[in-house]
């Protein structure tokens, strides 16, 4: 009896060491330190090139802006449709509807004038114009163009979303850092979560936290972005993902004068197409995309 007491004990005592190896082995070394900085150098890189796949992209956007005053009630209710084309080389947003409804009338005719107006503008724009437009445009002060530089990042958790297995990146202000311009000033103003892709080490999602208030934008503002990823064919006929924005989502509080109001916007992308086009390397992350040219899907 006291032997087979003895055998028990030490299958229970075998179990629980081999449960607690498996679980052991199981949990996975998140990327820390030097590891996870080169983790988001290289994670820019892939948004450098991404960028260059994603301007070849022609898509319809929808827009939706709430207001709301302090009591909740709805000040504001506006919406639009547009598309996202090429102008002269450069992106351009041109408005096709308004609250629900094809643009008529003045509307329709004033947005004529300004499509005419960037085509004339554009059409006298030297190369190194277009260069710092485009560079206006995709340098934003937010922090995912800071992360080695201003934040402490850490990796809080890994996560599936839709279908594809991330790295949730959590980055906060660095407290021994100063900001050398305006731009890394307001991008310090900003906690930062992101959903990494692990394959393609690309943020498919980033949600911004507004940590203090700056100018007009208040303390707990959320904005939220989502990317998509797509199948992407090369002219040699290589496939390959790209990155397309599909989702924004603000959720804000302003301050104009002594007025105090909090809204939503919500704006959506869709029916991306794809441009036969040449292109041409304006910068590093850079690049024009030349008109004339048919789109397919």
């Amino acid at each position: 009896m006291r032997n087979c007491r003895a055998a028990w004990a030490i299958a229970l005592l075998t179990l629980f060491c081999c449960n607690g190896f498996i679980a052991a082995a199981a949990q996975e070394k998140l990327p820390a330190g030097k590891e996870l900085a080169g983790l988001l150098e290289r994670m820019q890189v892939k948004r450098a090139a991404n960028s260059k796949l994603a301007m070849q992209y022609t898509s319809e956007e929808l827009y939706h802006n709430l207001n709301f005053d302090k009591h909740g009630k709805t000040t504001v209710d506006e919406s639009a449709k547009f598309e996202n084309l090429f102008v002269g080389g450069l992106p351009y947003r041109r408005q096709t509807a308004k609250n629900g409804k094809p643009l008529t009338g003045k509307d329709a005719e004033k947005e004529e004038q300004r499509y005419e107006k960037a085509i004339k503008d554009r059409k006298a724009m030297t190369m190194a114009t277009k260069r710092l437009s485009l560079h206006r445009t995709f340098n934003i002060a937010m922090p995912i163009n800071y992360l080695t530089k201003l934040f402490d990042n850490r990796v809080v958790r890994t996560e599936t979303l839709d279908g594809r297995e991330m790295l949730v990146v959590e980055s906060t202000p660095r407290q021994d850092v100063q900001p050398t311009s305006n731009e890394e000033k307001q991008a310090m103003s900003w906690k930062q979560n992101a959903w990494i892709d692990r394959e393609d080490l690309y943020p498919a999602k980033i949600v911004w936290e507004k940590l203090n208030a700056e100018e007009h934008l208040l303390k707990g503002t959320i904005d939220t972005l989502v990317f998509e990823r797509r199948k992407d064919t090369a002219s040699d006929g290589t496939v390959r993902g790209v990155w397309l924005q599909t989702s924004f989502r603000g959720e804000f509080r302003m301050k104009i004068m002594l007025m105090t109001f909090r809204g939503t916007t919500e704006q959506s992308w869709s029916n991306f197409k794809k441009f036969q086009v040449d292109v041409r390397l304006l910068e590093d992350t850079m690049q024009e995309v030349e008109e004339g040219t048919t789109p397919k899907k």
